[in-house]
């Protein structure tokens, strides 16, 4: 009984330092990191860009940083 309860506290302190360690790997990939998120009007077709610096509908480019 002894020998089954220690294996099971083992098993779930592996998995939660598992979860832990994942948790920290995707703060620091942040795939969003490098992407724009402010909204600016499109002067070329006025379309209301929500993210990113390129227009979807006609291409232009908004390097205003």
């Amino acid at each position: 009984m002894g020998y089954s309860l220690l294996l099971i506290s083992i098993i779930i302190i592996i998995l939660i330092i598992m979860v832990v360690l994942v948790g920290v790997q995707r703060i620091k990939n942040d795939p969003y990191k490098d992407l724009s998120l402010d909204e600016w009007n499109c002067p070329e077709c006025g379309f209301l860009v929500q993210v990113g610096s390129k227009c979807i509908y006609c291409g232009y480019n908004n390097n205003s940083k």
